[in-house]
């Protein structure tokens, strides 16, 4: 569903995308977003997009995602992602001329896509949690709900670097993450798995060229080691035959999703920055599955999302937190994991 913005709230949303989500972060888009705060031309080409979907990151998805898809354009040159040249800043007026001598290619894009990021580096706690509760030799699927593209599916796949820390597995794709605070779970081998699903309402399937792309022109143009970790996921991604990406809605398509693997196969479901788009309502519709289906089968099921989504008044506003809930015989038992940085630059366990 389409929404209209009004150009003054639109110009809001922008500064306080500079101020609490690029400040330190990319320099590039800080300080795109503060000129374009002030630029009404370019406030009322984008203040119409799809319901509940961030302005800031579609519209600037949007120019990153034509700049890759057509190649010799000047404003490129700025973009380390493409000139793979640092770059100070990017000149506004630039900027702006490219935005209006593609206002309908933009306009298309704002009204039929939508921010869909695959943050590979979260596998760097992912790896560990599954490593430490499975067997080297049992029969495993996992589950990811809101899966996107189905990158993080791959977690089995990488090479894992721990700041001051181990290395484990293999791979092109390296993630990198900082343990600040206790120990990773203990595990020796990265426990592969056997049936990979991913889950979710609009699947970016990225054996079809415009969406890998798409994914790409999601990541900020500066921050060239997520760039370059996304391209390798992706070219990872089109060899591995074991991932499923299905497309589910509703509470009653996750839950015939997941009764569908076989009972004979371990089974770990989890979801990372999801549950923040549901109702109360539905979130409470979605643990009552989970519990149902806990009463006809063992599981394991991780949650990673910002403390306020949980009903645990303890965890905080503004903390991700990781909390893992297993069923056994019947019996629910939950636990909370620790802190993570909401990328995976960094952990904080609880032990």
């Amino acid at each position: 569903m389409l929404r209209s913005y009004d150009v003054d709230q639109v110009a809001k949303i922008f500064k306080r995308f500079a101020d609490i989500e690029c400040k330190g972060k990319s320099n590039l888009y800080y300080q795109l977003a503060h000129q374009l705060a002030n630029d009404q031309l370019i406030l009322q080409l984008c203040s119409e997009c799809r319901e509940r979907q961030p302005i800031p990151n579609l519209l600037f998805g949007a120019v990153h995602f034509l700049l890759l898809c057509q190649s010799g354009q000047e404003l490129a040159v700025h973009y380390p992602s493409i000139s793979e040249k640092q770059s100070s800043e990017i000149p506004y007026a630039l900027f702006r001329t490219f935005c209006l001598q593609n206002e309908d290619k933009i306009k298309e894009i704002l009204k039929t896509r939508i921010v869909q990021t695959n943050a590979v580096n979260r596998t760097s706690y992912l790896m560990p949690i599954i490593s430490s509760l499975y067997q080297r030799d049992e029969l495993l699927a996992v589950i990811d709900i809101g899966a996107s593209s189905g990158l993080a599916l791959n977690y089995d796949e990488y090479k894992y670097v721990y700041e001051n820390g181990p290395v484990f597995g293999q791979g092109k794709v390296e993630i990198r993450s900082e343990n600040r605070q206790g120990e990773l779970p203990p595990f020796k081998v990265v426990k592969r798995a056997t049936r990979k699903i991913g889950i979710d309402q609009n699947i970016l399937d990225v054996s079809i060229a415009d969406n890998a792309l798409w994914l790409k022109g999601l990541i900020w143009p500066d921050l060239l080691d997520r760039f370059t970790r996304i391209e390798s996921a992706i070219d990872q991604y089109r060899t591995t035959k074991n991932i499923s990406l299905v497309e589910g809605k509703s509470i009653a398509d996750f839950e015939s999703i997941i009764q569908s693997v076989p009972q004979n196969e371990a089974l770990f479901i989890y979801h990372t920055h999801v549950l923040y788009q549901f109702t109360i309502e539905e979130r409470k519709a979605f643990r009552q599955m989970m519990q149902k289906i806990g009463t006809t089968r063992d599981f394991n099921y991780l949650a990673v999302e910002g403390g306020s989504v949980f009903d645990n008044p303890s965890y905080k506003m503004g903390e991700v937190v990781m909390e893992l809930t297993s069923f056994r015989e019947g019996q629910e038992q939950t636990k909370f994991l620790g802190k993570v940085d909401a990328h995976g630059r960094w952990m904080e366990w609880d032990n």
